[in-house]
């Protein structure tokens, strides 16, 4: 009866074990891309992943959607840490007005 239970108890840790794991970087990066692509906002930005660790490049339209990447990406199961290098466009240069001539 022993071995019997024994056995139960290691065949139960043996496919336990790849839980521990984690998700691969394969998987955060499907998930985050799935993420970005909910928010129209995000829709300039493309990820990748690195041991959890997730980089951001693109380009968003304000310095608010830039912020509001991090903690949407935080978020997704498995990421470690974000590293946003979204850029922000500068803005257009002022429009001259031009006077009227007589």
């Amino acid at each position: 009866m022993k071995r019997i239970l024994a056995m139960i108890a290691f065949a139960a840790f043996v496919f336990a074990l790849p839980a521990c794991k984690g998700k691969s970087d394969a998987d955060i990066k499907k998930d985050v891309d799935t993420k970005l692509a909910t928010n129209p906002d995000f829709s300039g930005l493309t990820s990748d992943v690195k041991d959890g660790a997730v980089t951001i490049t693109g380009t968003v339209k304000d310095d608010a959607t830039k912020t509001a990447v991090d903690p949407a990406v935080k978020e997704v199961k498995g990421v470690k840490s974000v590293i946003n290098e979204a850029t922000v466009p500068p803005p257009p240069p002022p429009r001259l007005l031009q006077q009227p001539t007589a």
